[in-house]
């Protein structure tokens, strides 16, 4: 009798494990929300213009939106002092300016922004990432 019910038991949290990811999914897609990645692409600041570092390694950095809402993983990254800078490309403006001593996942609201394009830069001491994305 114990057997059977630890069975069934097993079988209940087997399904919730595997039903709670889909019906997740679900909601998401009920929402609209939508998470567009950001091709981020990266170059070696040296002090010379065409100079190329070559003892350190390219981190890698992805960046998504979702609506309104920008986030920047630098995650397992190990870089440091980092300034955000967010440009509208039509207008010339600086949406937003940051700097971080340590980032980890940065999360950066655009809800009052215009829609258009952007601009995304990340400056370090020995890099440089940039991607473009559109706001709706």
């Amino acid at each position: 009798m114990m057997k059977k019910q630890l069975t069934r038991w097993a079988l209940l949290m087997l399904f919730a494990l595997v039903s709670a990811p889909i019906m997740a999914g679900s909601a998401l897609a009920v929402t609209g929300s939508e998470d567009r990645e950001i091709s981020v692409k990266g170059m070696s600041a040296g002090d010379e213009e065409g100079s190329i570092l070559r003892s350190i390694r390219m981190p890698i950095i992805k960046a998504w939106i979702s609506d309104d809402l920008l986030k920047i993983d630098f995650t397992g990254t190990g870089v440091h002092n980092t300034t955000v800078v967010i440009t509208n490309q039509t207008t010339g403006a600086v949406a937003y300016e940051g700097e971080y001593p340590n980032p980890g996942e940065i999360f950066i609201d655009l809800s009052m922004e215009d829609a258009g394009t952007y601009l995304l830069e990340m400056r370090m001491p020995y890099w440089y990432f940039s991607g473009v994305f559109d706001l709706y």
